[in-house]
């Protein structure tokens, strides 16, 4: 079986600069730890630099690390120093099929689950769509969410020529979107029936502290709650037709954002603020956001699919400009 390098960053045997992470930052390429320093922004340091590309001497200074210099030597009428443009062939696949593949890689050192599960959807229902088991039309929407996971401008690599293989890029890999969460099981209606006593005990224990106070005491407390309302527990109440998951956020998730909902089969269902909630499963109470280690259930409005991927609009983001590889 021959298999082919088909998406992602072309790390291998391009620059052949994969110790520079190791020499740099003592993170090493070859432990699965790469720091991508070919896509770095540096400034060449060199008096008559023509003469030195020959020489071995001429030196590389990265923006961040004033003073620090790195050689370069040249080989083959170019230098080659920053990282090549990632490889996207998802538009030539019929002549990837044509050439006898019978497998495609696709590079993901390093890479979220958000970016596994949209890259090889993607490919999967390209492929699929190559074979006639669905339409051209029905892949479309599944393979323009490729812009919408970490990426930078993108070459066919080596596939067509040399001269395309050989532009070069710099910056991090980018995306418009952050992975907020993971959908989990529907949790059952005797489940359900916990979080919602815990709830209403929640919110009468809030109560009787209030009514204990003396009456100095439960002014005070007045104020402050008025002040900052949401320190008053507010218990969550059964919906007519909604759903409880069990809730993984890996990101702020935040009740004013949208969420979209990532499945094997649907491009992306976007679930509006208002048609959902987040309940803190212990106290059964309302939380305004949630974030990574917060236990948390997703009271929703719509049936959702176990394992399911949940992502919301990185607020960072600009189209068009991709930010720093500090990132």
């Amino acid at each position: 079986e021959l298999e082919a390098f088909c998406h992602g960053a072309m790390c291998i045997a391009y620059a052949g600069r994969c110790l520079m992470s190791a020499y740099l930052t003592g993170r090493s390429a070859q432990s699965g730890f790469c720091s991508h320093t070919c896509r770095w922004n540096y400034g060449v340091v060199a008096r008559d630099a023509k003469k030195l590309a020959e020489s071995g001497f001429l030196s590389l200074e990265e923006g961040k690390r004033p003073g620090e210099y790195f050689p370069v030597y040249e080989g083959e009428d170019f230098t080659a120093v920053l990282s090549s443009k990632d490889i996207s062939m998802i538009s030539h696949l019929a002549d990837m099929k044509a050439a006898g593949i019978d497998s495609l890689k696709i590079e993901g050192r390093m890479k979220s689950v958000y970016y596994v599960a949209l890259v090889t959807r993607a490919y999967r229902k390209a492929l699929d769509a190559l074979d006639g088991k669905i339409s051209e039309e029905e892949a479309v929407p599944f393979i323009a969410e490729l812009d919408n996971v970490a990426h930078r401008e993108s070459t066919t690599g080596f596939y067509y020529g040399r001269g395309d293989a050989d532009k070069t890029t710099s910056g991090a890999s980018d995306s418009p979107y952050l992975l907020a969460a993971e959908i989990g099981t529907e949790l059952t209606d005797d489940e359900q029936n916990v979080v919602f006593c815990a709830g209403t005990e929640t919110a009468a224990e809030f109560d009787r502290q209030l009514n204990a106070l003396c009456r100095e005491a439960r002014a005070a407390r007045d104020r402050d709650l008025h002040q900052h309302p949401e320190k008053v527990p507010v218990a969550a109440q059964r919906k007519e037709g909604w759903h409880m998951y069990s809730f993984t956020p890996l990101n702020k998730t935040d009740v004013s954002q949208e969420l979209d909902i990532i499945t094997p089969d649907k491009a992306v269902q976007t679930v509006k603020p208002g048609t959902w909630q987040l309940i803190d499963p212990e106290t059964g109470t309302l939380r305004e956001w949630a974030f990574d280690g917060h236990p948390c259930v997703l009271y929703i409005g719509c049936g959702l699919e176990d394992g399911a991927l949940v992502r919301t609009k990185d607020p960072g983001y600009v189209a068009g400009q991709f930010r720093g590889s500090d990132r």
